[in-house]
């Protein structure tokens, strides 16, 4: 906690939160790739990271689903694949993606192709930023079409 001395705004609200220096720059370095590019709150953001709760709503997205989409356990693929596919097609077409390639909890973004979306076809890099030591690259997409 004696670490926890860096200040940023989270969510719609811009509600102070105390964090340490790796977890401010990954949140404020996700939010100027958000906000860089036409991020609006309440936008759906899919969070293939399976390791990120709070990344979303740090963000003042929206989390289409489920608060979390947990990755990294027995079941957890066809768990987010079933809870994804109860969500309208069109609300997911809307929807930015987080994704963490090569790290062992992050899910495939084949369940995003399952679903009906051209992942990455359809979508752009905005930016990226990295998690926890070692570094873990999560990307943040845009679908091209907003």
């Amino acid at each position: 906690m004696w670490n926890e001395t860096e200040r940023v705004e989270i969510g719609v609200h811009s509600a102070a939160l105390f964090v340490d220096k790796l977890t401010a720059d990954y949140i404020s370095g996700l939010q100027r790739a958000a906000s860089g590019h036409g991020f609006r709150f309440g936008t759906p953001v899919i969070d293939l990271t399976g390791v990120s709760p709070g990344t979303v709503f740090a963000l003042g997205a929206e989390a289409p689903g489920a608060p979390w989409l947990s990755g990294g356990y027995p079941g957890s693929t066809a768990y987010v694949q079933e809870t994804l596919s109860q969500v309208p097609r069109e609300h997911l077409r809307h929807a930015w993606i987080l994704t963490a390639p090569g790290t062992s909890d992050a899910l495939p973004a084949s369940i995003l192709t399952s679903l009906g979306l051209n992942f990455p076809g359809d979508y752009e890099v905005t930016g990226q930023a990295c998690q926890g030591t070692p570094c873990a690259e999560h990307f943040l997409w845009k679908p091209k079409t907003e």
